[in-house]
């Protein structure tokens, strides 16, 4: 039974993300009162077509996911709409931060969504809206890896890459709230194809679905490889985990893979380095969950051709909150943009 007292203040902070939708009630001592977590409902071209002609608008459906999911809280913490002071919410895109508006998501239906205004219509509460990448960086700088510091870069690598950063204490947007497209940032002209419709994105050749297609590929004519037998024998499994388990037994074919993977991501950091000579760069998300060796790769990488002092300043750490880091800050910011102070 989750204990509720009259002064707890609460938020409601959301974390959409291409896999799953996360909504958590957070009182003013940023605690986590409950959570809860559904797939990201999929849906193919055939579907969005049959939802326009139902005069739906693009990703209309995955905000009613995250709309019945802040209803579900309200009845698991029995509480009422006018219990909360806002709802923070992050999603995987880019995102329009003036006008609340989801322009494009590459692993989401999103296209010029207005995605602030359809939940804070709904529940008539004021609602905060940014890139899932930069809530998360703000729950590191506010509650994990980067408390203390003031120049962070914070990079999330899983289903997709995204970038957040925080300069001088302040999450830095851009012109209209698009900057910190770090995983379309190339890193290889003549890389494969990436979901944006450019050509090699880091994301394109460093996220969870570029690591799975290298292993396929590296397997293909190798039925033993260790890798497919910790994927249990199914290469629609093979993933960075696997990748990761194979490696930790010595499997050769496994390291070599990580360290290809390590390796762009190191580029990719020590561009990042040279441009805003960062004290930290957190890195979260599953991929950089599943082990150790991709970041040993990368730090190589950034310690031989990030330009000195920069290489020396900067530390790679993993993130904190884990899968908890979009919503604690998306929590984080609201309560700020309602108290109109930092946590």
């Amino acid at each position: 039974m989750i204990k509720i007292m009259p002064d707890d203040n609460f938020v409601i902070g959301v974390d959409i993300g291409g896999t799953k939708t996360a909504v958590a009630l957070i009182n003013k001592k940023n605690d986590v009162v409950c959570e809860l977590i559904e797939p990201t409902p999929k849906i193919g071209p055939s579907e969005l077509c049959a939802h326009r002609q139902m005069g739906l608008q693009d990703g209309e459906h995955v905000a009613k996911l995250a709309i019945s999911l802040i209803e579900k809280i309200f009845n698991v913490a029995q509480i009422a709409v006018k219990d909360i002071g806002g709802i923070g919410v992050g999603v995987a895109g880019t995102v329009n931060f003036k006008s609340g508006t989801v322009i494009f998501s590459p692993n989401l239906p999103f296209r010029n969504f207005c995605l602030k205004s359809t939940i804070s219509e709904y529940f008539k509460v004021p609602v905060f809206l940014d890139n899932d990448a930069n809530v998360a960086a703000w729950g590191e700088k506010c509650s994990g890896a980067g408390r203390g510091a003031s120049q962070i870069v914070c990079v999330t690598i899983g289903t997709g890459i995204g970038g957040g950063l925080i300069i001088n204490n302040e999450i830095y947007r851009g012109s209209i709230g698009c900057a910190a497209e770090i995983g379309h940032m190339v890193i290889d002209k003549n890389g494969p194809r990436c979901a944006c419709g450019n050509y090699g994105c880091f994301e394109a050749m460093a996220a969870g679905p570029a690591i799975a297609r290298k292993a396929r590929k590296a397997i293909a004519e190798r039925p033993n490889a260790l890798i497919l037998k910790m994927a249990g024998g199914e290469m629609d499994k093979i993933n960075g985990e696997s990748l990761a388990l194979a490696a930790m037994e010595g499997d050769e074919l496994a390291v070599g893979i990580l360290r290809e993977i390590g390796e762009n991501v190191g580029v990719a950091f020590a561009n990042l380095v040279n441009i805003f000579n960062p004290e930290l760069i957190i890195v979260g998300g599953g991929v950089a969950e599943t082990g150790d060796l991709i970041l040993e790769f990368a730090e190589d990488v950034v310690k031989n051709r990030a330009i000195k002092p920069n290489s020396e300043i900067v530390k790679i750490v993993k993130a904190q909150l884990g899968n908890r880091a979009g919503f604690m800050g998306a929590a984080a910011l609201i309560r700020e943009e309602i108290e109109g102070h930092h946590d």
